[in-house]
């Protein structure tokens, strides 16, 4: 079956941020919880910096048990509950913003993914970008601030469809989504699990791009390029 249709994980695959390198709790969630404190004591909020970034960590790991996604705003919304605070709904809607935003700034792409895209582009596939993001809206700033909006047709993200990638039935949105069979789309990323095993599962072919490619049994690369030689 021919492939129409390419969906690329965003984070550590075609896009690089801080946390692909360390834990993401560790770099980018405490850089955007650095802005959203910043942003409260400026705004005469007393926080407690440790208290705001142990509840966060928390109420984000119920999300990666049920598969199911959480709204970053929702998040927001129960941490300051537990936390006590009495914040009016505006000024949460902007801490909403300072976060997101500052998830998005941390995204970059190389040229020569840029130059991949272009290439695919040329060759007239479809092209997704498919993230696990608890707001539709940091993937959509992504595009905006690297200036590649122009090569994708589509944007799915865990937000969007209520589930996250450990689930099918993010990939069979993406099938209904494209109007395509399963089995005509590839799709990339760096998670042997979110982004091979489950998207297999319903019959996308799958493609794992790592740093190390040991396992002789998996479709794997270590230069996002090769993603060629699946598709020719």
């Amino acid at each position: 079956m021919v492939i129409k249709v390419l969906s690329f994980d965003m984070a550590c695959t075609l896009f690089y941020e801080p946390g692909c390198s360390k834990s993401w709790y560790e770099v980018t969630l405490k850089n955007a919880l650095d802005n959203v404190y910043n942003y409260l004591t400026s705004s005469g909020y007393t926080i407690n910096y440790d208290m705001l970034y142990r509840y966060y960590k928390k109420i984000s790991m119920i999300r990666q048990k049920r598969r199911r996604e959480m709204w970053h705003l929702y998040r927001i919304h129960m941490v300051f509950s537990r936390m006590g605070l009495n914040i009016d709904p505006i000024t949460i809607y902007r801490v909403y913003k300072v976060f997101v935003e500052a998830i998005a700034n941390s995204f970059t792409i190389s040229q020569d993914h840029k130059m991949l895209l272009e290439e695919l582009k040329s060759r007239g596939y479809r092209i997704v970008l498919s993230t696990d993001t608890g707001s539709h809206e940091i993937p959509l700033m992504v595009l905006e601030k690297t200036g590649t909006v122009k090569y994708f047709d589509y944007v799915v993200s865990s937000h969007l469809v209520g589930y996250t990638k450990l689930s099918p039935k993010f990939y069979r949105y993406i099938a209904k989504l494209v109007n395509v069979e399963p089995k005509e789309i590839l799709h990339v990323g760096d998670s042997f699990e979110r982004d091979y095993l489950t998207p297999s599962k319903i019959g996308i072919k799958t493609v794992l791009y790592s740093n190390e490619c040991s396992r002789k049994d998996i479709n794997c690369i270590t230069r996002l390029d090769d993603i060629i030689e699946y598709i020719g």
